[in-house]
């Protein structure tokens, strides 16, 4: 896995050599013959299952190889990243059986939605959908992102509309604005669904800071959305 990646940011990053005729015939996987023979001894390395010391220091070899500017600090994120979200557990937050804001609004791997409401064609107000003593949900977790909504309901007048939602970290929703901690997406839900799944990026968040939603529903008055939402947490 680890050599596929390393492959990939190589082969973005641009090839050391012009690729030819002996490349043809070239199966994932494998690395074509002008990487083998430039980068043998690093795919040796990595072949006979050196430590991750030892291969981060290979990587940082062939980027400099590639591109000087490059340093071991960013492959070393972006290989992280990449395997930390293949590798990692996911969360379902719902609202809390007895939430104490700002401390505790979300708990885990229950059913209980969120409820937002929609201001009358523009932003309803925020609500907090994770509190200050919420995370970390594992001991040693520092950071964390939501990336996906469940939509258990909408409202009846809001069926097919677009909504539009914003979630952000913060000391309060109006503070993530200002901050640029927050992340916007929109979807239109699926007549008579059960249940409408939206995926969204944001950057990570502190473990034990707030996360706070709003929603917007073009051209409706006050419509509500049910919901639940899942994150993944990091160690670093």
């Amino acid at each position: 896995m680890l050599k596929r990646i390393i492959i990939v940011l190589l082969l973005c990053f641009g090839a050391a050599g012009a690729i030819t005729n002996d490349d043809q015939g070239w199966q994932w996987g494998t690395p074509p013959p002008w990487f083998a023979n430039n980068y043998a001894s690093e795919l040796d390395l990595i072949d006979r299952g050196d430590t991750l010391e030892t291969i981060q220091h290979e990587v940082i070899e062939i980027a400099t190889h590639l591109h000087s500017g490059d340093t071991l600090e960013t492959i070393q994120h972006e290989v992280i990243e990449i395997a930390t979200h293949l590798h990692s557990n996911e969360w379902l937050g719902a609202l809390a059986a007895s939430p104490s804001p700002p401390g505790h609004a979300a708990e885990w791997n229950t059913m209980n939605p969120f409820q937002s409401t929609a201001g009358n064609d523009t932003w309803g107000a925020w609500i907090q959908i994770i509190g200050s003593t919420d995370t970390p949900i594992h001991t040693g977790m520092t950071k964390f992102d939501l990336h996906k909504i469940l939509v258990i309901d909408v409202a009846v007048t809001a069926d097919l509309d677009l909504h539009i939602v914003q979630v952000g970290c913060g000391l309060n929703g109006a503070q993530t604005l200002i901050d640029s901690t927050y992340t916007t997406f929109a979807f239109v839900p699926e007549r008579g669904a059960a249940v409408t799944v939206i995926n969204f990026q944001m950057k990570r968040c502190e473990a034990g800071q707030n996360v706070w939603l709003r929603h917007w529903v073009d051209g409706t008055n006050a419509p509500t959305m049910d919901f639940v939402h899942l994150l993944h947490e990091y160690d670093e």
